[in-house]
Formats: structure tokens, C-alpha cells, sequence
């Protein structure tokens, strides 16, 4: 018999192989799972968001996108959020509006608003309600649990839920990191110190989460509340004049110099000047103004600010 020739014991070679994939997939169990993924997909859904915005069917598809209303997150907040900044997350994970809100949070443009007062109140409201999204995508099945979530220990993949997760939100995909940083941080228009003392990491080391929208209209009156609020509460600040000591959050140690920074607007000459420029009891404020002071950060309380 002639020996086959090279070409042919090659095309002989490929068929085999190709019968043998083709047994053993058909060997494969229908139900196997596909391997595992790498990368920050890997513990809790897609890199691009943990739970996908809801889809077009469920909700209205016309609004403003030019003049966006916060509306329905006021109304989640109100619902289920107290005065503390406790939130009823079993309850805010059904709520309708919240469910609107995030829907219309994904398609709209932040570009497209008009002012730099109505991006700065949609990106502060978009970071606050995305995370109440992330904890809600990662919380332990069971509620029991819940107050032992710690936002810190949270991973997507290898990183935090902060820089692991890409949410769909103001005409393109942003991780909170980004949206704080790259975004409220450094836009020229946006960069106000104040939004650290309203954005909220859901820990109750965090200023608490005012159970109120902020506005467009009143974005300057809200965020000078928010820094009273947080002067006044002395679980965040307390001086002791006596000893020339401000014990903060440390908030204070991880963006102090954004509130000295010339390129942000308010801004004062020192740290003990800004806060006095919010403390409404004067001795005190008047005493900020004065001398030399020492700061004492506060340890950060990481567990969940859930109601209960």
C-alpha cells in the first residue's frame, strides 16, 4: 500500500483531534459551569456593575435629563433613613422610587445639565445612592448578620467596593473611587471640601447620611448644614480649648488639605479657621481662630449605619 503523503497524514491528524473535542463535549454535563474568571468580576457579578441597572421595561423612560430632578431619592430618604442617618436597607432594597431613581441615574448625562450646581447635587446624591446599591449587592444573605457588614472588608475580586465595581451612571461607567476623585475632586466647578462631609461610605463612622436630596437650588445651604451638622455632633469633632486639641474623623487626616487648597471653593488659612467658620458657638469659633492647634483623629467605626 502507498504511504500517505504529508499533507494527508496532516489533514488525517486534524480530523481526529476534532472528533475527539467533539466527544467530549458531548460528554460534558449540560449543567457544568463554565471556569472560573479573573479580575474583579469574580465574587459578586460583572466588573461593570454588581446588580445591572433595572431595564426599560419596569419604569418611566421620559424626564428632564437637562434639569434632573432628585425627587424620588428625597422620597427613598425620607422613607428609610432616619435622623441619625440610619438606613432601613431590607426596606430601601424594595422601594420603588429608589428603584426609579438608580434606573434614571444610568441614562442620564451629568454633562448635559446645565450648571455646575446641578452636577455637583447629581454626582453627591449619585455616589450616596450607588453605594447603598453596592452594600445592598453585598450583603450576607442573612439580615441577622447585617450589623457586622463592614463596608472595608468588602471585596470584588482583589479590590475594594469602592475601585471593583463600574456602575452606569451619568453617561458612562464609573467605580465611587472615581466618581469622588476623578470626578468631584478635580473637576473645575465641583470642587467644594464640604462634599466630605455629605458623602457617606455607609459606615457610622461616617457623617451621617442626611435623609434629605440635595438640590440644585439650595446645593450651597445644604452642604454649609451638612459642615454645621458635623461641627456640632461630637461623635465627628470636639475641641478642648484647654488643651489646644480638635479630636475629628479622620476624614480630616485623609482630605484635610482640600479645605486649605486655594483651588477649592470655600477655603481657609488652616483647618481649626474652616471648621470655626461653621461652629455656631462663638467662644469656641473665635478660639479656632486663634493660635496653634493639634489634631487627634478619631478611630473610624467601619459596621454598617443600619437602622436597629
Amino acid at each position: 500500500m502507498r504511504n500517505p503523503s504529508p499533507n494527508g497524514r496532516r489533514w488525517f491528524g486534524c480530523l481526529t483531534l476534532i472528533l475527539a473535542a467533539l466527544f467530549v463535549w458531548g460528554c460534558r454535563p449540560r449543567d457544568a459551569a463554565p471556569p472560573p474568571t479573573s479580575g474583579p468580576s469574580q465574587e459578586f457579578g460583572t466588573a461593570s456593575s454588581l446588580r445591572p441597572p433595572p431595564g426599560p421595561g419596569r419604569f418611566e423612560t421620559e424626564w428632564d435629563r437637562s434639569n434632573f430632578d432628585h425627587g424620588l431619592w428625597d422620597r427613598a430618604l425620607q422613607a428609610h433613613v432616619d435622623d441619625r442617618g440610619r438606613v432601613a436597607y431590607e426596606a430601601m432594597k424594595r422601594n420603588a422610587a429608589f428603584e426609579q431613581y438608580l434606573f434614571r441615574l444610568s441614562r442620564t448625562d451629568a454633562d448635559g445639565l446645565a450648571t455646575d450646581a446641578e452636577r455637583l447635587a447629581f454626582w453627591i446624591n449619585a455616589y450616596n445612592a450607588l453605594t447603598i446599591q453596592g452594600v445592598l449587592d453585598t450583603l450576607p444573605d442573612s439580615p441577622e448578620s447585617w450589623p457586622d457588614y463592614r463596608i472595608s472588608e468588602v471585596r470584588i475580586g482583589d479590590r475594594t467596593l469602592w475601585k471593583g465595581v463600574r456602575f452606569r451612571v451619568g453617561g458612562g461607567e464609573f467605580t465611587l473611587d472615581e466618581i469622588e476623585h476623578e470626578i468631584l475632586r478635580k473637576r473645575d466647578g465641583l470642587r467644594d471640601p464640604r462634599i466630605h462631609v455629605a458623602l457617606v461610605c455607609a459606615a457610622r463612622g461616617c457623617p451621617p447620611l442626611w435623609n434629605r436630596a440635595f438640590t440644585a437650588a439650595a446645593i450651597d445651604q445644604q452642604l454649609t448644614a451638612a459642615m454645621r451638622r458635623f461641627v456640632a455632633d461630637r461623635n465627628q469633632m470636639a475641641v478642648d480649648v484647654s488643651d489646644r486639641v480638635i479630636r475629628i474623623s479622620r476624614i480630616f487626616d485623609w482630605y484635610g488639605a482640600d479645605f486649605t487648597n486655594p483651588a477649592f471653593m470655600p477655603h481657609a488659612e488652616s483647618i481649626p479657621h474652616f471648621l470655626a467658620n461653621y461652629c455656631e458657638e462663638a467662644a469656641i469659633a473665635e478660639s479656632l481662630r486663634k493660635g496653634d492647634w493639634r489634631l487627634e483623629f478619631n478611630e473610624y467605626d467601619w459596621r454598617l449605619n443600619i437602622q436597629g
